[in-house]
C-alpha cells in the first residue's frame, strides 16, 4: 500500500458573522476568498461584518 505524500498544508477558512456567530462557509483559503464569498453569498452580502478565521487541515 502506498503511503501519502507529505506535502502543504492546505488552509481551511471559517467565514462567520461577528453578530450572530453563525458559520456561513467553510472553506479554502486563497487571497480572494473574502471578495468571493461576499460575491456569491446573500448572508454575506448583508450589513452584518463578517470574518475569516484560518485553521491548517
Amino acid at each position: 500500500m502506498a503511503n501519502k505524500k507529505a506535502g502543504k498544508k492546505k488552509k481551511i477558512g471559517v467565514y462567520r458573522c461577528t453578530e450572530t456567530g453563525a458559520t456561513n462557509y467553510v472553506i479554502r483559503v486563497t487571497p480572494t476568498t473574502p471578495k468571493i464569498v461576499s460575491k456569491y453569498s446573500p448572508t454575506a452580502r448583508k450589513i452584518t461584518e463578517h470574518k475569516l478565521s484560518e485553521k491548517t487541515k
